[in-house]
Parts: C-alpha cells; structure tokens; sequence
C-alpha cells in the first residue's frame, strides 16, 4: 500500500518527463569502461560518488542559469559594448556580482550577450556557493523577464568554482552545454559536459548529461543523469545511468521515487532506490548476475 500511494503522487511528473525528454529508449553517453567491481564493502562509496556526479551540475547550473531572469539594471549611456554590473544578494545569505555584457545594447537580455557571476558565500537552495562562473554563446528565444514561455541556451563554464552542501566544500571546473527552457506546466534544465569535469574529487567524463526538470503544477522535480566517472576515493571509473527519473519535491534536495544505477567491472552494480524523501535502498549486485544480493538501507543525509 505504502508503494502505490509513493507511485500515485509521483507518477504525472513522471509522465510529464518522459515527453519533456523525448521519452522512448536513451542513446549511451558514457565514453569509459568500469574497471573496479562493486561489491558490498565499497557500494556505499560508489553510490555516493556517482549521486554526486550525475546530478550536482543540474544544481549548479540551475542556480547560476537564474541570473538570466534577474532584473536588468540601467545600461550606460555610452560605449559599445555595454557592461554592466551589479550586486545581488542571496537568498539565504552571502551574495553576487553579476556582470552582464549587453553586445547588442537593447537594454535587454537576448541572443549574443554574456554573463559573469562572481559568487561571494552566495547561498541557495541548500549550496553556497564562491567563485566563477560565465554563460557564453548566449541564444535567447522569448525574453525570461516578460515572456510566459522563453528558452535560453548557452555554454557554461564553472570556473572552479568552490560549492559546498554543508559537509565541506568541493570544486566543480568544467563546460558544459546547457539548456534552460520555460514552459507553460515544466521548467526544464539539461547539462551535457564538453570534454571532462571535475565535481569535487571525481572527474566526470566528456559528453556525461545532467537535468533536472521543475513541474510548475504541484512543485514537483526530477532528476536524471547518465555518463561515467573517475572516482580517486573508490580508486575506480564506473558508469551511471538513470533506470527510473529521480522524482521528488521541489522543497527538499533529495528525491522519493526513481532509480540511478552504477555499474561496475564484470557486470557488477548498484542501484540507488528511494524508498521515501529521507531513505534510499542501495541494492548490490556483486557477482554480475543482473540480481541484487545484498541490499543495503541509508539515509540520504548519510549517502
């Protein structure tokens, strides 16, 4: 019972994300081969590592992709092109220079122009945030300040910059293309990283994806990434796919529904399953058999 009343909340979401994504069967991102097993002892390491790499550029980049939907301040009276900067403080603290590069000098956020948010102890949505980042290669259709739908894509550059969850900081340098569109029901957000990049200790691989997806209707979200990474701490490169859209509610970090499964050498793997908003079941399959032999419980503050 516990499980059909987790599916009925969280199954529209879902639905919404399988068409916002194109839905049907995803073509293989990752570009390295497993070459450590995963067993029981190095799962939980394994599982965290991977949680971290697929979906931590989606936070970063949504946190940084919101400068586009910043009021404009007052452009210069003179010179080409028009630079203009201003300080924007944090949600929960700290606080953002925000430097705008108006190329054509419209006055208004469009194709062409760029972005450079310098982040001082920034803090939101459960980060803070210090260091750079820039949005280049701007294309803009609709306007994020005054049309109801707009799509904004860009290339990302987070230039080490240091992000921190509460546990201790971490770096994250890399590129990356992006795409922020706002729809009538959805939010939709997708990464795909541009040769490798670094997300705290692990190096995450070229053409890895990270999204995450906000449903405007009853403020649900959802996860989903797909690649490969270098983890120094496990000592091993492992493949991450999404299995089921990490789903959950926008007012907390983690999700309730979905699945994320790492795979290790000789067929080996984890799968990361919510069992609710604060738990996870992280299922070990460590002979390669595709079943899971061991199954281990955590919460996620723990993971």
């Amino acid at each position: 019972m516990r499980r059909h009343a987790r599916l009925s909340v969280f199954a529209a979401p879902i639905a919404l994300l399988a068409a916002c994504s194109g839905g049907g069967s995803k073509a293989p991102v990752a570009t390295a081969t497993p070459n450590v097993a995963i067993t029981a002892t190095n799962a939980a390491a394994v599982a965290g590592a991977a949680y971290e790499a697929a979906y931590m550029p989606a936070r970063l980049a949504r946190l940084v992709l919101a400068f586009v939907e910043v009021d404009t301040p007052t452009a210069p009276a003179g010179g080409l092109p028009a630079i203009v900067t201003q300080v924007v403080a944090g949600p929960d603290g700290g606080e953002a220079t925000f430097t705008w590069n108006d190329a054509d000098r419209d006055g208004a956020y469009t194709t062409g122009d760029t972005f450079t948010i310098d982040f001082a102890a920034y803090a939101a949505a459960g980060l803070t945030l210090d260091g750079t980042a820039t949005l280049e290669d701007v294309l803009l259709v609709g306007r994020p300040l005054s049309s109801l739908t707009w799509r904004c894509d860009a290339t990302l550059r987070l230039l080490a910059l240091q992000y921190d969850t509460g546990t201790g900081p971490a770096i994250a340098s890399g590129t990356f293309t992006v795409q922020r569109e706002e729809r009538t029901i959805v939010q939709v957000l997708a990464l795909t990283a541009l040769g490798e990049a670094a997300i705290g200790p692990r190096r995450v691989g070229t053409r890895s994806t990270s999204g995450r997806n906000e449903y405007n209707i009853d403020f649900q979200q959802g996860f989903y990434g797909d690649g490969d990474f270098l983890d120094p701490v496990t000592g091993g490169t492992f493949v991450y796919e999404t299995v089921l859209t990490m789903t959950g509610t926008q007012f907390l970090f983690d999700p309730g529904f979905g699945e994320l499964r790492v795979l290790g050498a000789g067929g080996t793997s984890v799968s990361i399953v919510p069992t609710d908003l604060f738990n996870v079941e992280l299922k070990v399959d460590g002979d390669g058999d595709g079943e899971a032999e061991t199954t281990i419980a955590q919460e996620w503050a723990e993971l």
